[in-house]
């Protein structure tokens, strides 16, 4: 590391301008807010336990959040995933997985109900 090393931005400054000029504010912020928490969800892994899991899908269950929108925040979460994997941001890279398998479960669980189809309401 060299001296003016200390001016360049941060992994994830740049990181988090990528995401937005992606227009991907929403998982911008969340990740802002995910660093100052050091990534943490209460567990030594860095995963979600499985009852933070359970509240992520029961807030979006209460927000009626549709297999349509569920799937489009899916693949934003897996754009954003992909810029932290561009930039060599490990810890936002399983920061991100956290929330695509929140949303896969969510979306496996819309379609359970459906009976295996997809709903669109």
């Amino acid at each position: 590391m060299g001296i003016f090393d200390i001016f360049k931005p941060s992994k994830l400054s740049i990181v988090i301008r990528e995401m937005r000029k992606e227009d991907l504010t929403p998982q911008a912020m969340l990740m802002k807010s995910g660093a100052k928490s050091g990534y943490d969800f209460d567990t030594p892994s860095g995963k979600m336990s499985d009852s933070r899991m359970k509240a992520e899908i029961n807030l979006l269950k209460l927000q009626k959040v549709n297999i349509l929108a569920a799937m489009t925040s899916q693949s934003r979460f897996t754009h954003a995933k992909e810029i932290c994997k561009n930039h060599n941001l490990l810890k936002g890279v399983e920061f991100m997985d956290n929330y695509i398998e929140v949303y896969k479960l969510y979306i496996k669980q819309l379609k359970d109900d459906a009976g295996g189809g997809p709903i669109f309401f």
